[in-house]
């Protein structure tokens, strides 16, 4: 791995810490780190895959998150970057996950990223 490519996952992670806290504070400024977010995302494209690794993660993880008390990406997060970007890998991972695990539920997490796939998301304006 080189520099590069550790300061890119390192802003990730640094992103993610900040969405969490933000999150975690109710805080009124958590569009912004969204917005920093998917402008990580979309300007580097070469780091893709990695991106899109660790959004996959946080959707495989949220069955177990509560278990585990895991630290995940925000199903709001991934959605804001996800309604713009529309990474087809992304949204596979979200609809197995969804059918796997909590297909039977009428309003699971994950209803929230799949909506955010599509051009009427109501979130876009809100």
């Amino acid at each position: 791995m080189n520099s590069s490519e550790s300061a890119l996952k390192e802003s990730f992670h640094k992103i993610c810490r900040e969405i969490a806290t933000e999150e975690d504070s109710y805080s009124a400024n958590i569009e912004s780190s969204y917005e920093k977010l998917l402008q990580l995302l979309a300007d580097n494209n070469e780091a893709r895959t990695f991106f899109a690794n660790e959004l996959i993660k946080s959707v495989r993880g949220y069955r177990y998150a509560r278990d585990r008390g895991a630290s995940l990406l925000s199903v709001d997060a991934i959605a804001y970057c996800m309604h713009e970007l529309r990474w087809p890998e992304v949204l596979a991972a979200a609809q197995k996950e969804h059918a796997e695990v909590f297909s039977k539920k009428m309003d699971s997490m994950l209803v929230r990223l799949l909506d955010a796939f599509g051009d009427d998301w109501q979130e876009a304006s809100a």
